[in-house]
């Protein structure tokens, strides 16, 4: 079967299915697609038959030709007179009654059982049509076109149009190429001199000539005008409204008031839900201390309600449950994360990714509480989508939840003054496998990193490097949370390496050995610091993975290329590459590897010495970046002096020329910072290398200069500010399921500890006391050889909380089932502890108020765990209630979510108080108080929710009244519980007549239950 034409087709290609269309026909391969069925007589068979051999006579290609070519030439015709019509312009009518575009509805008078709907719609409209006509119009040139009709029809429109055509057509809908405009022209002179009669009559000649699918064709492509497009510019449209009134805007009531606005397609039901946005804001007002925390798209908490509203705030209104609240809720932006709209995702992403980096500096250390596992598994989820965009804001968020900015800036500001080189290991626990009897949000709970890695993160970012191809942002955040991951355990280290084809590609695309100078869209093939700093932390874990990245990956020749290249030392990204990669050099020549690239790179290094010398300053405009490369330098020369003392001689002239440069520069210092003092402690530190090796008067003349000039003394001035024993501010502590370096604290200088303050001499000191050290010009420094004596406020040589040490023991051994004490020495032993901590805390009030109040609780808490039977002893029992009660004294001071010294997570230790108390307590009341302590309405919910939905036997067992409870009793009634699903526990205890109605806990449920009760009606 041969193909139909198709709109958009050209003449060309009519005459190549002509020309399909004769071959198949001369070779007979032309098959019917269908056979028609009629119940007609046999001789209308035969009329039908003959008719379709008539048919398939014709040629097609002479069809075509006839078209434009088989009109007479020869007839004698009258001149023409045109006459310009003026189109009248449309004026478009909207009926607001019947709206636009004005519903139709379909016939209901369909029949079942006579074929579809479509098809008895067809078979009605065929019955009503007498003749397929195409244009009603009079047949004049304007407006001539092809129809289809039968002879009768034809004779009339010529009986009634005897006259010559009055208009032309202006261009031709069917010619097209070059010539198209001549023949055109051609073509009307032959019309001028035809009338009308002969018009349609050449036309019905033509019509029984041609194939009616030609016929088809011709007259779709007279219908293709222009369609006029309603987008206009912005410029035009800005333009339209610059005399509009607003005031004359119909409001959505004023609309929906019209007569019949109900009967307006869709508007039967009104969606109110819809147009809430467009109302008016209702600033709501602040009735509880405590609300659910909103925050903008930087991550930071709005207030409850402002006063005013600005048309930059107004898009963050009209959000959940609060509409008058600004802001996201978190669990509001986690939902959106997972929307179909992928702006919404990007938006959501991005907004908490900016949460999580202000929350990992401590900004809100106190103020709020993340639910970082819900976090960590929307995000993981994310980070599945193979949308570029999508992809990057979850990366974003995940890096910023596991990865610590603020630690990894401090550990790499160490390294200028060759303090850095120990890493430290952030890791949970030790563990060399993984627990496969946990699920996930179990492990999640214990341990992030080890979570993230069971989730095949480690898969899905070399696919994103290999396959994706994102853009340089998307592979920096991958590269740097896998450097958090390789501050873990050995056992993630080990999954690192062993991940197959994981370093080969970021060693082939991030440590590329091809030169790029234009600025990359991509971060594959373009050198990257972060993956030289990944290789370096790897490498610093142990010499063994040294070597593999030398001899397996060979990541030194890339090393080696960019700091021969001067290219990369004309930016600030090619500095920081270079600088990284001076740093993995020293990595390598600590373990004695590489030592055999030093001499070939000598030129190098010598010609960043000299250049150093003539341009690096002491100043305050030198930047940090300019100063960390030196720094590097100086401290690879260090270690090559300690590895291989003759390799370092060819430096020896230009070093001789830095020292009293940038010594005198300190001595005349006026104003400094922290970082600026890299420079020169790096440099010390080079001088303690050679020092060693050999007497340099020089050096320490210089030394002795130093300490004895003005600028030392001004840098040291606030020497105190930067100790850590002195200033006792508070870290940002991290969850206990991950773990860092804890020194972010937000409300210090420069949000860091300070240690690393700007106005920190503590990292220049320690150089400028490794230098003393090495010589021996020591003056009034006390020696244990020849002095037995010790100042104690150097530090504690025993814990603070040394008295409770018999009872962790206790705990311990009853937590490992290794107590091989026997019951009487067991006694004998807590007896006098808590004797001696009573003692304790009488007569010595000052030394027993250092320690924490809530570590004390704990510890003696402790004794109901070391023992199922050691409580219930009368004289132990009588003195561990005394204890209670001086500790209870400072109830309002416990904190049970901070990190507890000795307890992993208090949460498991109170699952194990209310576990013994359900099994040995014998329904003891001192027992019963402990339990109690951790439900006041200022602790965590959890602890609530544990009693109550997990271990309800507790509550049935618990007889302590509100008279035998030893401390305040308002603390567990206000204020009012407001979660839903713990008031239910509440009232399912007190209808099931769980509680016992004479004790505490079924006062505290009737309690809340009551006020919740209240507070609805």
């Amino acid at each position: 079967m041969y193909a139909r034409p198709k709109p958009g087709e050209t003449e060309e290609d009519l005459l190549k299915l002509q020309e399909e269309f004769e071959r198949n026909k001369a070779e007979n391969k032309i098959q019917l697609a269908a056979t028609v069925v009629s119940n007609k007589k046999s001789e209308d068979k035969s009329l039908v038959e003959s008719s379709k051999a008539e048919v398939s006579e014709i040629d097609i290609k002479e069809q075509l030709a006839n078209t434009f070519e088989a009109i007479p030439n020869d007839t004698q015709l009258k001149n023409v007179v045109e006459h310009k019509n003026q189109p009248s312009p449309s004026i478009f009518k909207f009926n607001r009654d019947r709206g636009f575009p004005q519903a139709k509805r379909r016939e209901e008078t369909a029949v079942a059982g006579r074929g579809s709907i479509f098809k008895q719609q067809m078979k009605k409209q065929k019955k009503e049509e007498t003749a397929m006509e195409v244009d009603n119009t009079p047949i004049t040139v304007s407006n001539l076109v092809i129809k289809e009709r039968n002879e009768i029809s034809a004779r009339s429109s010529c009986n009634e149009n005897r006259h010559k055509p009055e208009n032309l057509p202006t261009q031709s809908y069917l010619l097209t190429g070059k010539d198209s405009g001549q023949i055109h022209e051609e073509n009307l002179n032959l019309l001028k001199n035809m009338s009308e009669e002969e018009i349609v009559e050449e036309r019905e000649k033509l019509l029984s000539m041609m194939d009616p699918a030609i016929v088809q064709y011709l007259k779709s492509r007279r219908k293709q005008v222009p369609v006029e497009t309603r987008n206009l510019p912005i410029s035009e449209q800005n333009k339209a409204a610059d005399d509009f009134n607003f005031e004359e805007i119909e409001t959505t009531s004023e609309i929906l008031n019209q007569p019949a606005a109900e009967k307006w397609l869709n508007f039967d039901i009104i969606e109110t839900n819809k147009l809430a946005w467009m109302k008016n804001i209702d600033i709501p007002k602040l009735k509880a201390e405590k609300f659910e925390a909103r925050f903008d798209s930087g991550g930071w908490i709005l207030p409850y309600s402002q006063s005013e509203i600005t048309e930059k705030d107004r898009i963050l209104y009209h959000h959940g449950e609060e509409p008058g609240r600004p802001g996201y809720t978190l669990q509001e932006l986690i939902q959106l994360s997972r929307s179909s709209v992928i702006q919404q995702q990007i938006f959501a992403l991005n907004t908490i990714a900016n949460i999580m980096s202000l929350y990992s500096t401590g900004v809100y250390d106190e103020i709020i509480d993340l639910p970082l596992e819900q976090i960590f598994f929307s995000t993981r989820y994310s980070m599945d989508e193979n949308t570029v965009p999508v992809l990057n804001a979850s990366i974003k968020v995940m890096r910023n939840l596991i990865y610590s900015h603020v630690d990894e800036t401090c550990l790499d500001s160490l390294l200028g003054f060759g303090l850095g080189f120990i890493q430290p290991i952030l890791a949970i626990d030790s563990d060399m496998e993984d627990d496969t009897t946990v699920n996930d949000q179990q492990l999640v709970e214990k341990d992030i990193i080890l979570c993230l890695v069971r989730t095949n993160i480690l898969i899905r970012i070399r696919y994103i490097i290999n396959t994706v191809r994102p853009s340089l942002e998307t592979i920096t955040y991958c590269l740097e949370i896998l450097i958090r991951l390789a501050r873990g355990s050995d056992f993630i280290v080990n999954r690192i390496i062993d991940c197959d084809n994981l370093i080969e590609s970021i060693v082939t695309h991030c440590l590329p050995l091809v030169m790029i100078t234009n600025t990359p869209t991509s971060g594959n093939g373009f050198p990257l610091f972060q993956a030289v700093k990944l290789i370096r932390i790897i490498s610093s874990r142990s010499k063994t993975l040294a070597l593999e990245m030398i001899n397996k990956h060979k990541v030194l020749d890339s090393i080696l290329m960019y700091l021969s290249n001067d290219l990369f030392s004309s930016d600030i990204t090619g500095i920081r590459l270079q600088t990284e990669c001076i740093h993995f050099w020293s990595v390598l020549v600590h373990y004695g590897l590489a030592m055999d690239y030093f001499r070939p790179l000598q030129p190098v290094l010598l010609s960043l010495l000299d250049y150093h010398f003539k341009n690096s300053n002491l100043e305050m405009k030198t930047t940090y970046i300019r100063l960390g490369h030196i720094s590097a330098v100086l401290i690879l020369l260090t270690n090559i002096i300690k590895q291989n003392f003759p390799l370092i001689l060819p430096f020896m002239p230009i070093i001789n020329r830095c020292v009293p440069k940038w010594t005198t520069q300190l001595c005349n210092l006026t104003e400094y910072t922290c970082g600026k003092l890299q420079l020169i402690a790096s440099l010390i530190c080079c001088m303690t290398a050679l020092r060693q090796y050999q007497q340099i008067d020089e050096f320490d003349n210089r030394i002795l200069q130093i300490l004895n000039s003005q600028g030392f003394r001004m840098v040291t001035d606030k020497i105190q500010s930067g100790s850590m024993l002195l200033n006792n501010y508070d870290t940002h502590k991290p969850s206990n399921n991950l773990r860092t370096l804890e020194v972010a604290s937000w409300h210090t200088m420069d949000h860091v500890v300070p240690l690393i303050q700007s106005n920190s001499c503590i990292p220049f000191l320690h150089a400028v006391s490794m230098y003393v050290n090495c010589t021996d010009n020591q003056k009034n420094v006390p020696d244990f050889s020849t002095s037995c004596s010790l100042d104690i406020n150097i530090g504690n040589v025993i814990p603070i909380d040394w008295i409770y040490t018999p009872i962790l023991v206790l705990y311990t051994n009853q937590q490992q089932n290794n107590n091989k004490t026997d019951e009487n020495e067991q006694v004998f032993i807590i007896r006098n502890c808590l004797r001696w901590i009573l003692i304790y805390e009488t007569y010595f009030p000052f030394l027993a108020s250092r320690i924490n109040p809530t570590d004390k609780f704990c510890r003696l808490a402790c004794v109901f765990l070391g023992s199922d039977s050691l409580f219930l002893i009368k004289e132990i029992h009588d003195l561990l209630e005394l204890c209670f009660k001086n500790v209870m004294k400072r109830e309002k001071d416990f904190i049970f979510n901070k990190k507890i010294q000795g307890l992993s997570n208090f949460q498991d230790f109170y699952a194990q108080l209310l576990e013994q108390y359900q099994g040995v307590s014998y329904g003891d009341i001192l027992f019963g108080n402990i339990i109690i302590v951790p439900l006041a309405q200022k602790h965590s919910i959890e602890y609530r929710k544990t009693l109550w939905s997990e271990y309800m036997g507790v509550v049935q067992v618990c007889n302590v009244t509100p008279d035998q409870y030893i401390g305040d009793i308002q603390l567990f009634l206000d204020p009012p519980e407001i979660q839903e699903s713990l008031l239910k526990c509440y009232r399912r205890a007190i209808i099931g007549k769980m509680a016992r109605p004479h004790s505490i806990l079924y006062k505290i449920a009737n309690h809340h239950v009551e006020t919740f009760i209240k507070s609805r009606k």
